[in-house]
């Protein structure tokens, strides 16, 4: 029997880094930066911009990998990434 979630799934992370918000918030926005320090979730297409769509491609720890869209819904520059 197939499992199944019906409903909205949101995952909320907070991390404090000892570094200047600029840098962090200039590692964050490069999307083509974040094979580096991200293998897991990495931006494939779109851009990442208030109101506009991001396809991500998700490895799994088996090399599997799959597509998760997400739309960015708010962005305050240097503080606040918000994707749905």
């Amino acid at each position: 029997m197939p499992l199944v979630f019906w409903g909205c799934k949101a995952v909320h992370t907070e991390i404090t880094i000892p570094a200047d918000p600029e840098i962090i918030w200039s590692v964050l926005t490069d999307a083509s930066g974040y094979k580096a320090w991200n293998p897991v979730l990495v931006p494939i297409e779109g851009e990442l911009r208030e109101g506009r769509k991001i396809k991500y491609q998700m490895t799994q720890p088996n090399g599997k990998k799959s597509a998760v869209m997400a739309k960015v819904k708010k962005m305050v520059e240097p503080t606040l990434l918000n994707q749905t």
